[in-house]
């Protein structure tokens, strides 16, 4: 739930205003600031808090990125380097080539005629 950094600021205010509220109040009843952490709505208002806290920290990550992010669309790309054309390959080249494929199969055909056929 992504909000912006404005929106998730005043959330943290309000969050802080209702904890304010719910401290005093436990501090008009006489309790210690020990126990606070066992009165489930002052538990409920801290962690709001944190949360809203822990977004905000995501916001931040988020708001360098895009400024990182613009930083690189303005800088000016690195030149590719350029390679040099390769000649083509001669009538030779490609002929050597056909030979070399075709080797295997030769090969392939003399092992089969050295083995002896088994006899049964």
């Amino acid at each position: 739930m992504p909000l912006s950094r404005a929106v998730l600021e005043r959330q943290l205010k309000q969050a802080e205003l209702s904890l304010a509220d719910r401290v005093k109040a436990l501090k008009g009843a006489g309790k210690a600031e020990e126990t606070y952490s066992l009165d489930p709505v002052w538990r409920s208002a801290s962690a709001a808090c944190a949360s809203i806290r822990r977004r905000l920290v995501a916001v931040a990550a988020v708001e360098a990125n895009d400024a990182e992010v613009a930083r690189r669309k303005l800088e000016p790309k690195p030149e590719p380097a350029k390679e040099e054309a390769k000649p083509a390959k001669s009538e030779k080249a490609k002929a050597e080539k056909s030979k070399a494929a075709a080797k295997p199969e030769e090969q392939k055909s003399k092992k089969e005629k050295a083995k002896p056929a088994k006899a049964e």
